[in-house]
């Protein structure tokens, strides 16, 4: 399992908060599998004897979305207050896992 930790601060309306949070995760867990992204190169040759042209195109793809449907929240927590190490009162923390293929 590959697994990312969102952090979002008190929000006005409480589920904000945690919207903000796993959407932080999300990234995280983007961001933790950049290393693991597919890339292609392709090199063509035009020309005669006298002249020829390189061409040379990087395709690299990431399919968020793949990883959105894999991912998945595996724990939440709501600062109830009285935790000042971990942030103020209302302060959301969101576990989000999806499993290595």
């Amino acid at each position: 399992m590959l697994c990312a930790m969102g952090v979002s601060g008190p929000t006005y309306y409480p589920e904000d908060a945690l919207v903000n949070s796993k959407t932080q995760a999300l990234s995280e867990l983007g961001r933790s599998l950049r290393s693991q992204v597919k890339s292609q190169l392709l090199l063509q040759e035009r020309g005669s004897a006298r002249y020829s042209e390189v061409e040379i195109n990087d395709a690299v793809a990431l399919s968020s979305d793949e990883m959105v449907e894999l991912a998945e929240v595996k724990g939440r927590w709501v600062n109830p207050g009285g935790y000042p190490a971990h942030g103020t009162k209302g302060t959301v923390y969101t576990w989000i896992c999806m499993p290595l293929r």
